[in-house]
């Protein structure tokens, strides 16, 4: 939440299950940017139309309410505002979370070759589904997942797991420079993939 003010009204965010929260997307929300986030696993969803609701005592159920399917594995809800106030977060600022979050999960499968079927489901705020449908959202967040490979060559590749300046103004220097060749050098390997007509991720 710290880093939200240098973000702007009509920015997308997207970001993996460890910043999926209520309390996040309502912050987002207040600045008007949208958030697209992989649903954390203790999130129980249910994709049955009109189902029941989490009722106070039960276990195993939702406690989001059904709104509308807009498709298969993919429907708009109603998140209810949680019970418990974060520890940083002040009472004045808890007072002013809505007691609800319209939002919409959907859930799509990735099948590659060789590999075990992966399950992802998401939530974002993006709720069109004609505006942004669900191949291109789930396409979008699969996006995300080049950014571990990006931070690997970083660190692993070009060694930069650890930076050898002692001041601040030399850490921005040589984080700079690391940047300036990494994409020099991602220059060349899209310039190779299109001579050889390849998506640029298989050059390596």
């Amino acid at each position: 939440w710290r880093l939200h003010p240098l973000l702007g009204r009509g920015d997308l965010l997207v970001a993996d299950r460890g910043l999926c929260s209520y309390v996040h997307l309502a912050l987002l929300q207040f600045r008007g940017v949208q958030g697209l986030f992989r649903l954390h696993q203790k999130q129980i969803v249910d994709f049955r139309p009109h189902r029941k609701s989490h009722q106070k005592g039960q276990t195993g159920r939702p406690r989001s309410r059904f709104v509308q399917r807009l498709g298969y594995h993919d429907q708009l809800v109603r998140w209810p505002k949680p019970t418990q106030r974060p520890g940083w977060m002040r009472p004045e600022q808890w007072a002013t979370i809505p007691a609800e979050l319209l939002v919409r999960e959907l859930r799509y499968t990735i099948q590659a070759r060789g590999q075990r079927t992966r399950v992802v489901t998401i939530v974002t705020t993006l709720l069109d589904p004609r505006r942004y449908p669900k191949e291109e959202v789930a396409t979008l967040y699969g996006v995300r997942w080049t950014v571990e490979t990006h931070f690997a060559q970083l660190k692993t590749t070009m060694q930069m797991r650890k930076v050898k300046s002692q001041t601040p103004e030399g850490v921005q220097k040589e984080i700079a420079v690391y940047c300036l060749v990494y994409n020099l050098i991602h220059m060349v390997m899209l310039a190779a993939a299109r001579r050889q007509r390849v998506a640029p991720g298989r050059i390596s």
